[in-house]
């Protein structure tokens, strides 16, 4: 799903939950996609300045931090810790 439409006050906004498309900005693209300051507003309230709520270089260094948290190899070893839980 993508959605893009002007937002009077804010300019064009992007919405997307395609894979490749999320891929694209994480992959070194975020620049060309900041976040509307008012949702990082709103984002701020509820997460602090991490990830949802930051753009720019503070977003490259969040980015960078909980990519350690998503490595595949971390990821596999996990599974089978998530298998028994769901049995459980």
């Amino acid at each position: 799903f993508c959605w893009n439409f002007r937002c009077p006050g804010y300019g064009d906004v992007v919405v997307s939950a395609r894979p490749d498309d999320v891929a694209w900005i994480l992959n070194g693209n975020a620049d060309n996609y900041p976040k509307l300051e008012a949702i990082s507003e709103l984002a701020r309230e509820l997460f602090g300045r991490g990830i949802f709520a930051v753009n720019g270089d503070e977003w490259k260094l969040q980015r960078k931090v909980a990519s350690n948290s998503f490595r595949v190899r971390d990821i596999k070893q996990s599974v089978s810790v998530f298998h028994r839980v769901a049995q459980e």
